[in-house]
């Protein structure tokens, strides 16, 4: 639980005033403290998914399919089952090593190590994700396989971020690009640059991380592969609102959707209406927002997706709070107590009776807003992460100052900027502050006021010279597209002068070789010289009509096989006639014109 509730409290602060937006990824990653309880309505929903996981496995048959069964059924309970997510992990484990494919092996290790690791894993576990991760990249060592390799850096690097290690993770993620590079696989390629992308961006270094996602989209868009473009466009899509660019992670987002939709990756396009929603939400264009949200409850009934249908009823409840419409957004999950039952089961209420409490605050219904905030803190104080307690700490704080009660304000304040100090975020140092300022003058308590005021303005600074920089990222980035935008256009417009040349080249090429075929007609030649000339010079004429009708039906037809065939059926039906007509009627011309002329000559003679 702990592990979870720190992961939602770095998203608190991260994207202040947006953390509950978070909350149903971390549930649909990992069902972290689900303890067993008597089945609810929600919990017969839910084993949906394992029951169906189930009964693909009793019908798997072979070794490679039964691992990937209880692979996915492993994952599903991890966090909920650790028994039988251990269970099913070992028997993937067996089922791969009892089969000798090593890739099968490999795979299956990864599978399990990223098993242990969702989320940053539960106590102990990284350090097993770690080991899973190392026996994949000895087997792929010792059988020299790459693509083993490959796959076993990327998840080794992925597992080095999340403890906190990024100087490994980029040396990982180094090696499996050096690797991919040296292979033909666009996969492997995407992959590793994805990762060396996540691993700058892990150290923050942005503009390094950049880069190697436009490399990444480079090789996804030559292979003309939409799984492997919808993966980078996901990740520039988080980039660039990481860097608060949200229209162009607006771009990549519906980028993702369409591509979902094309696939029919039904489970993908949800997330992706969530994203697309959270990301209209953050621009204030709230009802567009709703739109995206309503869109991933429709998929979810559509495909009994009943994590999906969660997720959207908690982007629209938290919509309503951010948009100060309170009391529609407690209205709404009071009506959909699916989603409530299931956070209780995760024993994360305490989330929920905080949102609640801050609700009731700005409604001015301070008793209900006291309620609450008793109960969240309590559990908040004993589950949650340092920033999800800085979260109700301020929040609590502003609730005290709206009882006129400066001195429990206070107290949550301090409490507000201790964990700023102990962690080091300047946001919170720079709120808490504010606030304390703001709380001292109020009462006339001028030299706190004025301690907490310099160290507000202090912060303060350092947090506008942090914003410049990400101003001057923005404008890196820019640069940057430009700059691949003008080179792209310039490679164009090279490549468009390269073929007008040897266009005119052909030309010129044809030109040459009938007014040759011409003066033969003139010449002393053998007939087969004349033949074969013709042959080649009908041949190159007409493969060189259908060169250039090749571009113009690839626009009419959008590259669709059927169509491109059907009129080039059509057009070789004209052409092939008219190609053996033209060259018969040419080359016996030219044969016998000589006999023709010196027979008329001869005619001509005799009658004068």
């Amino acid at each position: 639980m702990s592990i979870l509730s720190s992961w939602i409290g770095r998203l608190s602060f991260r994207f202040p005033g947006y953390f509950i937006l978070f909350l149903p990824v971390a549930f649909l990653l990992m069902g972290q403290g689900i303890h067993a309880q008597p089945k609810t309505r929600s919990a017969i929903l839910f084993d949906y998914w394992p029951d169906s996981l189930r009964r693909e496995l009793s019908h798997a048959t072979t070794l490679p399919e039964k691992a990937r069964w209880f692979i996915l059924l492993a994952t599903y309970y991890y966090g909920q089952d650790s028994m039988q997510s251990e269970a099913y992990g070992r028997q993937a484990v067996e089922a791969a090593e009892m089969s000798r494919d090593r890739m099968l092996m490999i795979r299956t290790y990864i599978g399990n190590g990223e098993r242990l690791s969702q989320n940053g894993g539960q106590a102990g576990d990284p350090e097993r994700a770690m080991e899973n991760f190392h026996r994949a990249e000895d087997i792929a060592q010792e059988e020299k396989l790459d693509a083993g390799l490959v796959y076993s850096y990327c998840a080794l690097a992925r597992v080095c971020r999340l403890q906190g290690d990024d100087a490994r993770a980029l040396g990982y993620s180094n090696q499996a690009v050096v690797l991919a590079e040296e292979g033909e696989d666009d996969s492997l390629k995407v992959l590793a640059y994805a990762s060396l992308g996540n691993s700058y961006n892990a150290r923050n270094e942005k503009l390094s991380a950049f880069r190697n996602y436009l490399k990444a989209l480079d090789v996804a868009e030559q292979s003309k592969k939409d799984p492997l473009i919808r993966c980078v466009a996901e990740r520039l899509s988080y980039f660039y609102a990481s860097i608060h660019s949200d229209d162009k992670a607006i771009d990549y987002a519906l980028r993702m959707e369409e591509l979902d939709r094309t696939m029919r990756h039904f489970d993908d396009l949800a997330n992706d209406y969530s994203q697309i929603g959270k990301l209209f939400a953050e621009k204030k264009e709230y009802d567009i927002a709703l739109g995206a949200y309503e869109h991933e409850a429709a998929i979810g009934d559509s495909i009994h997706y009943d994590l999906a249908d969660i997720q959207a009823y908690f982007d629209i409840f938290s919509l309503y709070l951010n948009s100060q419409q309170y009391a529609k957004g407690m209205a709404y999950m009071n009506v959909h107590p699916l989603v409530l039952d299931y956070i209780d089961r995760a024993g994360l209420r305490y989330f929920i009776d905080q949102c609640y409490a801050d609700a009731y605050v700005r409604m001015g219904r301070l008793d209900s807003a006291g309620f609450y905030f008793n109960k969240a803190e309590r559990e908040m104080d004993s589950k949650g992460s340092p920033y999800a307690r800085a979260s109700l700490y301020d929040d609590a704080g502003y609730f005290y100052r709206k009882k006129l009660d400066g001195q429990r304000a206070a107290q949550y304040y301090l409490k507000e900027e201790a964990i700023g100090k102990a962690t080091g975020s300047l946001r919170l140092i720079e709120t808490a502050a504010q606030n304390l300022d703001s709380l001292y003058s109020g009462v006339h308590d001028y030299q706190q006021a004025y301690v907490y005021h310099v160290e507000y303005v202090r912060n303060a600074d350092s947090l506008r010279s942090l914003a410049r920089e990400a101003d001057l990222l923005k404008l890196e980035v820019d640069n940057d597209n430009r700059r691949r935008d003008r080179e792209a256009r310039e490679e164009e417009l090279a490549r468009e002068h390269r073929h007008n040349v040897q266009y005119m080249g052909f030309t010129v090429g044809l030109v040459v070789l009938f007014i040759a075929l011409v003066m033969m007609g003139w010449l002393a030649v053998p007939p087969s010289v004349i033949r074969t000339l013709g042959f080649l010079s009908f041949i190159f004429l007409f493969e060189f009509i259908i060169l250039l009708t090749d571009k113009q039906i690839q626009g009419w037809t959008n590259d669709e096989p059927w169509k491109v065939l059907l009129i080039k059926v059509a057009l070789a039906a004209v052409l092939v006639p008219l190609h053996h007509w033209l060259e018969h009627k040419v080359i016996v011309y030219l044969s016998n014109r000589k006999r023709f002329k010196a027979e008329h000559g001869v005619q001509g003679a005799a009658e004068h």
